[in-house]
């Protein structure tokens, strides 16, 4: 049996690395819609930045 692995990203690097590069997109896949949702939630009210950021199921999406 395979077992999960969890990562505790530091999504203020995440976001600073998104904003520095030409990509329109970054998608990262979490464990579940509502973890997606609660970290959407977290990273709008922790950072001032002109990314959007969205949710798809258990997706959490940066657009530009």
């Amino acid at each position: 049996m395979a077992t999960k692995t969890r990562h505790n990203r530091d999504w203020s690097h995440e976001l600073a690395t998104f904003e520095d590069t030409n990509h329109k997109t970054r998608t990262f896949t979490l464990s579940s819609p509502g973890v997606a949702q609660v970290t959407r939630c977290r990273i709008i009210r922790s950072f001032d930045t002109p990314v959007a950021i969205r949710t798809v199921g258990a997706r959490l999406i940066f657009e530009k």
